[in-house]
């Protein structure tokens, strides 16, 4: 209540009153000053100066008051000091002054300055109200019961009387109609408060509604992402082992390396979605046979770019441009165009490959190749890393089954010492020959070499020297053998045979020739020795020198005995004359 009386008190409107009335009073002064009949009405000249200057008091303080930023007559304690100075000066001025003069003004500004005063103090209680009637009402009711009595007519004290009520009651009707309107319209002013604070409370609960809304929401949509990457994960787990499934069954399924390299390079370009699937081999020492090519590395490509850009890849593999990617001892990934590799270089820049993958294949921490998937998209491998090591993981494992059960096959056809074939697989492989020359009526050759005076080496050197003996001698027929389309084995101890399908006698002699020279000629050393060997040779050939297929080999061995016994260190041909000899 009391911001809404001090917003009242500043009013402009207000502040104009109260000059009006005091320019009144000053004006009705000065013509009591000027005018000799009406200070004969009984208003002292003294008292009509006095009351002038305290009007032109209370102008000048009320100007200055209003003129300030902040008017000092609103505050308390000034402003009640002030209050009370007007209701007595205007209370004694209207007491002094003739009725017929100013009775009417002054009973106005008596009240204006009364309901002012009882203002000042906070009313918006009844007991407080009527506390300051009483305080106000009493001592000028008494002011007035004195006047009556020295009024000297009966009238006069009538009319004192009167005023004084009206002005009392006058005060007490306003104040009352204001603190009635004021309570009126703070009701008004606290229900629409309250509606305004139920309205804010609603919308307050709105807004934590709908804050617990869009948390919910928000968990809703996290839950929604974690559901979509659970559920992503889940089928990419499902295709990463449906690819595994595939490629075990290409492993189980295949029984040569090429064709397995093939089928699981194609698995992995189709099923992961790949621009490049490949797998790299290094050569494995244990097939590598005497006198034989020695093994290169395997590559298989599978490629969406091309076979130009796969040519290109195969050769930059084979010339070992890709090394030092290769011989790394874990897996190499490339996810931006910023650090590409050779496998980009010299093709056309349509066909780079941004992201790679190059693991490597690892037996027993031996490194035995390398598997190669590349994607033309940048960062394609930022995760499912530890898939691709897993895939290769797999494939090394079926590599290595693979060159296992190589290893196992060779162990059964071929001789341990030698490594060229042992005699029951080159008996099987005659037998094939003989029937296939039978059937297609071709030639079948062979030849039976014996190394001259090989227990004398034994009892000279040893047997280790012997098998280094042995395996020379192996190494060169072998050699002869792969180079012109034949087979080669171990007889038996120091014997050998090579065989031809579909080479004649003379053909094969001088490829017998050939490598008898070879034997001669090359020394072996071994340890701080070095020996020379030679060889006894004998060869015979169906249908020309030897009718029944079945005698070949016996013909053959004749040959080489007719070899030994005249002299050692030649090559003799199967004949009807030899025949004869034996």
């Amino acid at each position: 209540m009391k911001e809404h009386i001090q917003k009242i008190r500043n009013n402009r409107q207000l502040y104009y009153i109260h000059i009006a009335l005091y320019i009144a009073f000053m004006v009705l002064n000065v013509e009591t000053i000027l005018d000799p009949k009406i200070r004969s009405m009984g208003y002292p000249l003294a008292a009509a100066i006095v009351f002038t200057a305290l009007f032109v008091f209370m102008v000048i303080v009320e100007v200055i008051s209003f003129q300030c930023e902040e008017p000092f007559l609103v505050k308390w304690p000034v402003g009640l000091i002030f209050h009370i100075f007007q209701i007595l000066v205007i209370a004694v001025y209207s007491f002094m002054l003739p009725e017929q003069m100013g009775a009417g003004p002054c009973m106005a500004a008596l009240i204006l300055v009364c309901v002012e005063l009882i203002f000042e103090f906070q009313f918006d209680e009844l007991p407080r109200r009527v506390f300051m009637y009483i305080l106000f009402g009493v001592p000028y009711e008494a002011v007035t019961v004195v006047q009556m009595v020295h009024s000297g007519t009966l009238f006069r004290a009538i009319r004192l009387f009167v005023s004084t009520n009206v002005v009392i009651i006058s005060v007490v009707l306003i104040c009352e109609l204001i603190a009635c309107t004021y309570n009126y319209f703070i009701r008004l002013l606290l229900a629409q408060n309250r509606t305004l604070d139920n309205l804010n409370e609603v919308n307050e609960k709105l807004k934590e509604q709908q804050e617990e809304i869009k948390k919910t929401n928000e968990l809703l949509g996290m839950q929604k992402i974690e559901l979509q990457a659970a559920n992503k994960k889940i089928n990419r787990s499902h295709d990463e082992m449906s690819v595994q499934n595939e490629i075990a069954g290409a492993i189980t399924s295949t029984v040569k390396t090429d064709d397995l390299l093939e089928k699981v390079c194609r698995i992995m370009r189709v099923r992961l979605d790949m621009d490049l699937a490949g797998i790299m081999l290094e050569p494995d020492p244990a097939v590598n046979l005497p006198g034989g090519k020695k093994e290169v590395r395997r590559v298989s490509l599978s490629t969406t770019l091309g076979e130009v850009y796969s040519d290109h890849v195969r050769e930059l593999i084979l010339a070992g441009e890709l090394d030092d990617i290769f011989e790394l001892s874990h897996t190499f990934i490339q996810n931006t165009e910023t650090s590409h590799t050779r496998l980009n270089q010299e093709v056309s820049e349509e066909k780079v490959l941004e992201s790679l993958v190059v693991v490597p294949l690892v037996k027993q921490e031996e490194r035995i190749g390398s598997m190669i998937i590349g994607k033309r998209n940048i960062n394609a491998f930022m995760d499912n890393r530890a898939f691709y090591e897993n895939i290769a993981s797999q494939i090394s494992i079926g590599i290595s089954n693979m060159r296992l059960y190589d290893q196992m096959r060779e162990m059964a056809i071929r001789d341990g010492l030698t490594r060229i074939y042992n005699r029951r697989h080159l008996t099987k492989l005659l037998t094939g020959y003989l029937s296939e020359a039978m059937q297609k009526k071709t030639d079948v050759s062979l030849a039976l070499f014996d190394i001259d005076k090989f227990k004398m080496v034994n009892d000279t050197y040893g047997h280790q020297c012997g098998d280094a003996v042995i395996c020379h001698v192996a190494a060169l027929l072998n050699e002869a053998t792969v180079s012109h389309g034949g087979i080669a084995g171990r007889y038996g101890g120091e014997e050998f045979v090579i065989a031809f399908l579909g080479k004649s006698l003379a053909e094969v002699t001088g490829i017998v020739e050939e490598v008898h020279a070879k034997i001669k000629a090359e020394k072996i050393v071994y340890e701080d020795k070095e020996l020379q060997v030679s060889a006894s040779a004998g060869v015979a050939s169906y249908p020309e020198t030897c009718k029944n297929p079945a005698e070949l080999l016996t013909r053959a061995d004749w040959a080489m005995y007719h070899s030994k016994r005249n002299g050692r260190d030649r090559i003799t041909i199967d004949s009807e004359e030899l025949e004869t000899e034996m």
